[in-house]
């Protein structure tokens, strides 16, 4: 899927991967890899310990086009030299981009810009950080959205990183609270409107 789940506003429209078994081994074969001749390493790491299963269900489905995965799972701090230089062939991480800006133009400068610091795979386009940069100049929400939209149709057009799930969040509230606006990605949500009767 995209970098952004399907019900954020900066999320694009009209994206959905599909899963086509066939299609993936004819690309295979056109690329020409033979079945059983390629064989990566997925890294994950042991403190989030659903990582492991994930890793499993991945090796079985590169599997049944032909790719042999090795699962390598460690303490994070025993990979991350290897993610930091490019050191990897395909690592499953954890990743969010709630921080104290409720929008994610930090998240995409530091994953998607030739300098970001935390660009873990190694990604660099000029096209895609003059884009995200130019998001900083925009005061404007639905075109800065639409900004960090086109960052994200990118990402997934180049198959840069592959997301597999996003985070499901659900609020709560009595009908005694007047005015509340639930945010994508903010969980402390106080507005100036927001009231208790």
């Amino acid at each position: 899927t995209m970098p952004f789940a399907p019900g954020e506003p900066w999320a694009p429209q009209d994206v959905t991967p599909a899963y086509d078994l066939e299609k993936a081994k004819a690309l295979l074969k056109e690329a020409g890899v033979a079945p059983g001749s390629l064989k990566l390493t997925l890294l994950a790491y042991t403190e989030r310990t659903e990582l492991k299963d994930v890793a499993a269900v991945i090796q079985a489905q590169l599997q049944e086009i032909g790719i042999k995965v090795d699962v390598r799972v460690a303490d994070y701090t025993a990979i991350e030299p290897d993610l930091l230089s490019g050191n990897f062939d395909m690592v499953l991480l954890s990743r969010g981009y709630a921080t104290d800006v409720a929008e994610p133009i930090g998240f995409l400068n530091a994953d998607y810009t030739c300098t970001g610091g935390y660009n873990i795979s190694h990604y660099c386009s000029e096209e895609t950080d003059k884009l995200i940069k130019s998001a900083y100049a925009v005061a404007e929400p639905a075109k800065r959205y639409a900004i960090y939209a086109e960052a994200a149709k990118r990402v997934y057009d180049e198959a840069v990183t592959v997301y597999l799930i996003h985070e499901t969040a659900f609020d709560a509230y009595s009908d005694k609270v007047e005015n509340f606006k639930p945010h994508p990605i903010n969980y402390f949500i106080m507005t100036k409107d927001l009231a208790v009767k």
